[in-house]
């Protein structure tokens, strides 16, 4: 026995697991709170595989991005209740607009909150250096993206060795919040070691990028210590952590290029610099030597007018010094001559020509009677010394 509505209803929910079985899809489905997220209504669900081929041909290509594990979809169900399977809901369509319609409005509201909190353009300033060595990778193992970034990078025409380490994460589902935000923290903790992080994955649709368009994973982007550069697959629709991050890119091939590029330009600079230091070097050496070649005539002159004028200032010298000499010689045969007269003046034989005489008692002069003892004495005279006995 089975109880059951009449007219299906179309209801708007979000997918929490789903699994395919023999054909057919079993999901389960949940609604949040809006305010505090957290599940406030849970129900089983399916897809019978009838259903599923009219839906898969409806959806084409974002079939399997819109059926999937947290994504929210309006969908067109059969309330079914049976004894023995209890309730279910009978999916028979889904609305991809709807999908699609409130990606977008959640993506505004992250937006908004980043802005809020001052997150969205923190990465932006972000120092990002001149050449990039040393890469952090942020991506799937098996991504079909990460082989094309690693060959471009590894076979890179310049031969530039550009070291990359890869922290594994999912890149679509459930688990991307999860893995990425792990691999952020992860890298904060060996920062130094890194000139940037690259977030890449191989593409796909607008819902499957959708799962960047996440506040937790624009979050680590804006405070991460190093510049963040995402290349995650898309061709024109930006995703929040493209808009957070310090550069956005289309695909992984063109976050290999921009690196190879960038080293690439920092290269050229230095070539370039170089060849200018070189060319300024010849014009200032080709100036030196015009301005030696012209100032070696002048030297030459100049130092031989230097010599005859030093020539003619040493015989200046010398004249001056001769008649200084001749002058010196003169002043000096005067001063002798005068101390020649007085000598002759006090020499003791001249005095006695004169009339005077000496008297000596043994070796001594006497100046005066009272320095007469009563011994002997000697006179002396011009002609001669008398000795006196007393």
């Amino acid at each position: 026995m089975a109880l059951n509505f009449e007219d299906a209803v179309w209801i708007e929910c979000e997918i929490s697991q789903i699994n395919e079985v023999r054909g057919n899809v079993y999901i389960e489905l949940i609604q949040k709170s809006e305010e505090t997220q957290e599940i406030i209504a849970k129900s089983s669900a399916s897809i019978w595989m009838r259903n599923k081929l009219f839906i898969k041909n409806k959806l084409g290509a974002v079939y399997h991005s819109i059926l999937n594990q947290g994504i929210k979809i309006k969908c067109k169900v059969l309330v079914e209740f049976s004894e023995r399977y209890g309730f279910n809901l009978n999916i028979q369509d889904v609305d991809p607009t709807y999908t699609l319609g409130q990606l977008e409005i959640d993506k505004q509201k992250i937006i908004e909150r980043l802005k809020s909190d001052g997150l969205f353009d923190v990465n932006k300033t972000s120092h990002l250096p001149s050449v990039l060595q040393n890469v952090a990778v942020i991506s799937s193992e098996t991504a079909a993206g990460l082989a094309d970034f690693t060959k471009q990078l590894v076979d890179n025409p310049f031969g530039y060795d550009i070291r990359f380490q890869l922290f594994n994460a999912s890149m679509q589902g459930a688990n991307t919040e999860r893995d990425v935000v792990a691999a952020f923290k992860e890298i904060g903790e060996v920062s130094d070691y890194y000139d940037a992080v690259i977030v890449i994955r191989g593409g796909g649709s607008k819902i499957d990028l959708s799962f960047f368009d996440n506040y937790n994973i624009a979050a680590q982007i804006a405070k991460c210590k190093l510049p963040v550069i995402v290349g995650i697959g898309h061709e024109i629709d930006q995703t929040i952590a493209d808009q957070v991050s310090k550069l956005s890119v289309k695909t992984p091939t063109a976050a290999a290029e921009f690196i190879i590029n960038r080293n690439m330009n920092f290269e050229g600079e230095l070539i370039n610099t170089h060849e200018a230091i070189l060319q300024l070097a010849k014009q200032s050496l080709s100036h030196h030597q015009l301005i030696l070649a012209e100032t070696g005539p002048k030297l030459q002159a100049s130092f031989s007018e230097k010599i005859v004028s030093q020539f003619n200032q040493l015989d200046i010298f010398m004249d001056r010094l001769e008649n200084l000499v001749i002058y010196q010689f003169k002043e000096q045969h005067k001063y002798l001559e005068q101390q020649e007269k007085i000598l002759d003046l006090v020499n003791p034989q001249n005095l006695l020509k004169k009339g005077y005489s000496m008297v000596h008692q043994g070796k001594k002069l006497v100046k005066s009677k009272s320095k007469l003892s009563k011994e002997a004495f000697d006179i002396t005279f011009a002609d001669g010394k008398i000795t006196i006995k007393q």
